[in-house]
């Protein structure tokens, strides 16, 4: 898992490029209310490796432009799930190394202060987290708070909270409850205190962000 280990550490950093391609270059992934998002193929080639490229997510806004995210060379990477939650916009992210490992997380961008804070919340597997990503929905509170729901509702589930922490990122995946199915994929709700969610028999779970009760 060495090899994984530092392809994740290289995707969080997300260095600044030295030069921001155009807003209408790349593959258009996502154009609403004036904010774009597209994904720049940028070209690698490392001695003894084939020629290959990395993903860079770049945003356009208000006559401004960030990279979001840059993944790593010899990984197969996907940038999906976005949706816009007031001032941010919240995505997805899975990667697979060529060799071994994945790992997805949730994040979101700021379209007006073009902060962006990316999370791990499944790292394959046997670690830790470990959200069920064959499917996953998320809320964003207005503190920049995340929670997600992952898995299918007639299989196993989970809803973790990731709380902001630093500049960019968040604290570890915390699972607020885990369930064999029985959850209702997009009623996740949260605010500067509590997490909410419906349930498939229509009772709604609310619990306190703090303690997790």
């Amino acid at each position: 898992m060495r090899l994984l280990a530092a392809v994740f550490v290289l995707a969080l950093a997300a260095p600044a490029a030295a030069k921001l391609p155009p807003c209408y270059s790349g593959k258009t992934l996502y154009h609403q209310g004036g904010v774009i998002v597209f994904d720049h193929h940028h070209p690698e080639h490392d001695g003894g490796f084939d020629p290959t490229f990395y993903h860079q997510i770049y945003a356009c806004a208000g006559g401004h432009e960030w990279l979001v995210y840059e993944a790593s060379p010899y990984t197969y990477f996907s940038f999906y799930g976005i949706r816009r939650v007031g001032r941010r916009l919240g995505f997805l992210t899975h990667t697979v190394g060529y060799d071994n490992g994945d790992y997805t997380e949730v994040g979101w961008t700021d379209v007006r202060g073009h902060r962006t804070r990316i999370g791990a919340i499944n790292v394959g597997e046997d670690g830790d987290p470990y959200v069920p990503n064959d499917r996953v929905t998320f809320a964003i509170a207005v503190d920049g708070a995340v929670a997600v729901l992952g898995g299918k509702a007639d299989e196993f589930q989970q809803v973790a909270l990731l709380e902001p922490r630093g500049a960019r990122y968040f604290t570890a995946a915390r699972v607020l409850t885990e369930t064999d199915g029985g959850l209702v994929q997009g009623s996740l709700r949260i605010d500067r205190l509590e997490v909410s969610w419906a349930q498939t028999d229509g009772t709604r779970i609310t619990v306190d962000r703090a303690s997790g009760n």
